[in-house]
């Protein structure tokens, strides 16, 4: 299956494209764009978007984006929704900033399937769509597996810790 991933720059989203690809059969074009960035515009990035959707006729069309900032428009992804079928995974959708985004997208029937990664069932689309945990590709885990008392990490962290600050610690 070949797919577009559109993703914004922040620190995990090569691990949503490695959990993809993992399957030999499955291959990746991406479309990374800064969120924060003023240029280019919210409607150059849905442009753009649309015309590598045309171009590369994707099987599947996936975004894993930013619920701030500037992000694709409802009605953009709406346009290639009528290309390929559209899945969008949010990573905190159980977090309130983002649900006017999600409803808006939904409203607008932008995604062919919404897909919260947190694991959490507190969030607007729960009920009719899929709740779920961030998939990682499995060659990052031994086979067979180190017992607990023999691994060399003994704690992992995944996420932004830009809240607290770098090289500060909360307690």
């Amino acid at each position: 299956m070949k797919a577009l991933f559109i993703i914004t720059q922040t620190n995990e989203m090569h691990k949503h494209v490695e959990s993809f690809t993992c399957l030999d059969s499955n291959t990746v074009d991406t479309y990374v764009y800064d969120h924060r960035s003023k240029v280019p515009t919210r409607e150059m990035v849905d442009s753009q978007i649309y015309e590598q959707a045309k171009v590369l006729a994707p099987d599947l069309v996936v975004y894993i984006g930013a619920c701030t900032g500037k992000f694709p428009s409802a009605e953009g992804f709406r346009k290639v929704r009528d290309i390929a079928p559209t899945v969008i995974l949010i990573s905190d959708a159980a977090d309130q900033p983002w649900w006017p985004v999600i409803e808006n997208y939904h409203k607008n029937e932008s995604f062919s399937v919404y897909v919260a990664l947190d694991g959490n069932h507190e969030w607007p689309l729960a009920s009719t769509q899929v709740t779920a945990l961030t998939p990682l590709d499995p060659k990052y885990f031994p086979n067979p597996p180190i017992f607990h008392e023999e691994r060399p990490i003994i704690f992992g962290f995944a996420g932004n810790i830009k809240s607290i600050g770098a090289g500060k610690a909360r307690h």
